[in-house]
């Protein structure tokens, strides 16, 4: 006989609510449109001080409701319609900032500019192209046929690209950042 040991489910957490009124929102608003104005001037490598400036000044509408209330970590935050807050703001063509129940969020991408592929690179485009299964083929048989032989480009281009989000909790403290990044032919 076999028996299956079967544990209890821990039931999930629920957040704490903060509901911000009316004029806590746009007084909220006011200050994530203040901040977003004072990124745009900032150097991005010193985007970490400004939030961090703003975030444990007493401004911080959402931080000083968090404290009245006890809570240490999130909460969902409110308005009068009962939507979470949920604002997204540009401060350049490659960076934003928004602001969510759970902190403040930086997002930067980066975009190096077009440049010849390098024989490597090449040899892969090639490779990949060489590579087709025989339905592929066909396929390619048909594709002549109807459109002409496929011309190729003497030389490739590539670009490569990076993205990063920062997040931040309302109490201050980076809570992580995150980076990705590829190379495009």
């Amino acid at each position: 006989m076999i028996i299956h040991k079967v544990q209890k489910q821990q039931p999930m957490l629920q957040k704490d609510n903060i509901h911000l009124s009316k004029n806590e929102k746009q007084e909220q608003n006011k200050l994530e449109m203040e901040l977003t104005k004072k990124l745009k001037k900032t150097d991005e490598s010193d985007y970490n001080e400004v939030i961090n400036k703003y975030l444990d000044s007493d401004k911080n509408i959402i931080q000083e409701k968090m404290n009245d209330k006890g809570i240490n970590e999130t909460a969902d935050i409110t308005t009068n319609n009962n939507k979470e807050i949920d604002s997204q703001y540009k401060i350049n063509n490659d960076n934003t900032i928004s602001f969510t129940s759970d902190g403040v969020i930086i997002d930067q991408t980066d975009e190096s500019k077009e440049s010849p592929a390098t024989e490597e690179e090449e040899k892969t485009l090639l490779d990949d192209d060489t590579q087709d299964s025989l339905v592929s083929k066909l396929g390619h048989v048909v594709e002549n046929v109807l459109f002409g032989e496929k011309a190729y480009a003497s030389s490739s281009r590539t670009k490569s690209a990076s993205h990063s989000r920062t997040a931040y909790s309302w109490y201050g403290s980076r809570l992580f950042t995150a980076k990705g990044c590829g190379v495009y032919i």
